[in-house]
């Protein structure tokens, strides 16, 4: 059992004067990008999008490898053979490509995955009959290819990836020299008309420096973005017998908007011994987000920290960072124009909740 709780709800707050992203982008516009947390709340504009390419098994299309199968057919539904499938086999100076991303228009791609990484991987930039750069595929997403390496690429959760930006002004093929991989290549593409400094071999050398301090970033170094802040800080205390919401108070700041939320920093002190009742706590208090009167996160304190316990696991990076102190910090962005959204309640049971996908 637990007596008291003490909840810190810390608010940092700033009135944006930054402006979108302009319709001419160099290379060192697309690492910025990658620390730029404005992008989590800021709308695309017309024309930008997001693509990807994959190893998906084609059955889903057609029916299980049946090219006279109907579209409709059932047996296709569940077509789940997702390794070896490329968009087609290209041959190069007598050898066999295998084709995994092919794109037309003004972009960059933002992540390359693979569990099974062999061979080579060509980039073809902006129309280029021979590569414009290669490198060794498992080596390039596992960060052995300098100065591409950790936090930009690296093997996490048995996966391989890459996540360094190879911007394109009017097309980009990617193809490999192997086959009979599960891979994914994500691509942001911009609006027609808008000028990339493509990808060659010599920017990363160019912009090395760059590289290294962008890494620094990720890896859990606070980022101001390109906007000028207005602090503000709201406290929201909960002391004594937490089921109480008597016990919940608003500290006498003005948070009204427009504003955007730029952390959330939560220190929660509960009188409970052992990381399972603390858990217990974390999983019972219910955080809840209404972006202008609009739902948009109910989840528990637990979850959205990725901390079960609160500082037991001590984690830092870019958007989450907890220590042994009971703190987490969570760097995500929410616009609102009205009333302060967040709220917050307590629940008698552990909340495992059901959802219903459509």
């Amino acid at each position: 059992m637990w007596s008291t709780c003490v909840f810190v709800l810390t608010l940092s707050l700033l009135l944006l004067t930054g402006s979108d992203t302009g319709a001419s982008m160099t290379y060192l516009d697309q690492l910025e990008l990658m620390t730029d947390l404005d992008q989590l709340w800021r709308p695309p504009v017309a024309g930008e999008r997001c693509i990807q390419f994959s190893s998906y098994d084609r059955g889903s299309e057609n029916g299980i490898g049946a090219q006279e199968a109907q579209p409709w057919d059932p047996k296709g539904w569940f077509a789940n053979i997702d390794r070896g499938k490329y968009l087609r086999e290209e041959l190069r100076d007598g050898k066999q490509e295998y084709v995994l991303a092919d794109v037309a228009g003004a972009g960059v791609i933002v992540r390359i995955w693979a569990a099974n990484p062999t061979g080579t991987l060509f980039f073809y930039v902006d129309g280029a009959s021979e590569p414009t750069w290669s490198a060794p595929f498992k080596d390039l997403t596992a960060g052995k290819v300098p100065p591409l390496v950790e936090p930009f690429a690296g093997e996490r959760g048995r996966g391989f990836n890459c996540h360094a930006p190879f911007p394109f002004t009017t097309h980009m093929k990617v193809t490999c020299s192997d086959n009979d991989h599960h891979y994914h290549v994500n691509v942001h593409l911009f609006p027609k008309g808008t000028k990339v400094e493509p990808f060659r071999p010599e920017l990363l050398t160019k912009h090395a420096d760059d590289l290294l301090r962008i890494g620094k970033l990720l890896e859990g170094n606070p980022v101001t973005g390109k906007v000028t802040r207005h602090r503000h800080s709201g406290t929201l205390a909960m002391t004594g017998d937490p089921r109480d919401p008597a016990d919940w108070t608003w500290a006498a700041v003005d948070l009204k908007g427009p504003m955007v939320i730029r952390e959330l920093a939560l220190k929660i002190t509960p009188s409970v011994s052992g990381d399972y009742e603390k858990a217990n706590v974390l999983r019972r208090i219910l955080l809840s987000i209404a972006l202008d009167g609009r739902p948009t996160v109910q989840v528990p304190v637990s979850d959205f920290s990725s901390d079960q316990r609160l500082g037991s696991s001590p984690t830092a990076g870019i958007l989450l960072a907890s220590g042994r102190t009971g703190a987490v910090i969570v760097d995500f962005q929410y616009r609102y124009q009205g009333v302060p959204p967040l709220r917050w309640s307590w629940t008698d049971r552990l909340h495992r909740r059901r959802m219903n996908w459509s």
